[in-house]
C-alpha cells in the first residue's frame, strides 16, 4: 500500500492506495482547521487508526510542487520524518511529472495546464521543447 499526501490541492489530502486503486481518502483542512500544518497530525492519526498500522504501508509519496511554499515545506517536512522513522521509502514527485504521464506527448506540445493550490495560488505549465 501506499500512503499518499497531497500538499497542493485546495483541499490537502491523504490517501491510501493500494493495487492503484485509492482506498481511503481524508480531507486535512476542515472549517475548524484552516492551516495544513495545524491539522496534519490529528488527520495523519485518523488515517493511521483506519489503517490500523504502518507495516502495510510500503511507499510514502508527497506531491513536490508547484504550490504554497508553506504547504509544501509542511507536508515533505512531516513525510520526511514519516520515512526516516520508519524506514518506508519516501518518494517526492510534482504535479506537472504526474501529468505528462497522463497526457500523450502530441497532446502535452499543445496544452496549458492550470494547477490550484492552497491560499488561491494558480500555476501554469506549458510543454516546452527545451
Amino acid at each position: 500500500m501506499i500512503l499518499f499526501l497531497d500538499t497542493i490541492s485546495p483541499k490537502p489530502t491523504f490517501s491510501i492506495i493500494k493495487d492503484n486503486i485509492v482506498i481511503h481518502s481524508i480531507q486535512i483542512l476542515n472549517k475548524k482547521n484552516i492551516k495544513i500544518s495545524d491539522s496534519l497530525i490529528p488527520t495523519f492519526l485518523e488515517i493511521k487508526k483506519k489503517i490500523k498500522t504502518l507495516n502495510n504501508i510500503d511507499k510514502l509519496i508527497v506531491g513536490t510542487g508547484p504550490g504554497s511554499y508553506t504547504a509544501l515545506r509542511v507536508g515533505i517536512g512531516f513525510m520526511f520524518g514519516l520515512s526516516f522513522s520508519t524506514n518506508i521509502p519516501l518518494i517526492g514527485i510534482s504535479y506537472p511529472e504526474i501529468l505528462k504521464n497522463f497526457i500523450t506527448s502530441k497532446v502535452l506540445k499543445k496544452s496549458l495546464v492550470m494547477i490550484c493550490s492552497t491560499n488561491d495560488q494558480n500555476y501554469l505549465y506549458f510543454y516546452d521543447n527545451d
